[in-house]
């Protein structure tokens, strides 16, 4: 992701960081059985890789 979507700055970092710990997460709590959680944390991954502008669709976006 880093190199898909040229993240240098620290702050960047960080927010990554979070989206793949959240990823994580959301993936303990499918292999769980624990929908709640997971779609708790779903939302949150989506806001995160929006407000980094770090989707399929913005990549896109910024493509054409």
């Amino acid at each position: 992701m880093m190199r898909s979507f040229d993240i240098q700055d620290a702050d960047s970092k960080n927010t990554l960081m979070f989206i793949c710990k959240t990823y994580l997460k959301m993936d303990e709590a499918i292999d769980i059985g624990d929908v709640e959680s997971y779609q708790k944390l779903s939302r949150v991954y989506d806001q995160l890789r929006k407000s980094m502008k770090v989707t399929a669709a913005q990549k896109k976006e910024e493509n054409n």
